[in-house]
């Protein structure tokens, strides 16, 4: 339940499961505020038997241990093979100076989305630079 100046708002965490014959707790789309839709007036609530009824069944899921289901997971992440260019630009660095990688980091991508060879050059002169000092791609918004 929230309150503000204007309106108050009612929903249920589990809504879902409840049972809903009064189909009072169906969202007509997804803008609406809480289960019940923005309440302006006394006459926006539901009648107190059907309120008395949603309210004995949110606690009764509670009691019974009830889990919203889990929502699926996106898709892992896909290794992302090194472009040859690249990897001869770093196969120089690495023969001068080894450097251990510590994580992957999304310099493929970023080198990938460049739209013409000059700008993807300078993004490579860049990561190369980066990799020799041991940094990754957002170094700069990292914590120390």
């Amino acid at each position: 339940m929230a309150a503000f100046k204007e309106h108050a708002t009612f929903g249920f965490w589990k809504a879902s499961l409840i049972e809903d014959a009064d189909q009072l707790l169906t969202l007509k789309d997804k803008q609406t505020m809480g289960n019940l839709g923005k309440l302006q007036t006394m006459a926006d609530l539901p009648p107190d038997d059907a309120l008395i009824r949603y309210i004995k069944a949110a606690m009764k899921l509670n009691e019974d241990g009830v889990k919203i289901p889990k929502k699926q997971k996106a898709p892992g992440v896909k290794t992302i093979e090194t472009p040859e260019y690249f990897a001869a630009a770093l196969a120089d660095v690495m023969c001068q100076k080894p450097k251990k990688i510590s994580r992957p980091s999304p310099i493929h991508k970023w080198l990938e989305e460049a739209k013409t060879e000059t700008a993807r050059n300078k993004r490579m002169a860049q990561a190369v630079e980066w990799i020799e000092n041991g940094k990754g791609q957002n170094w700069k918004y990292e914590k120390c």
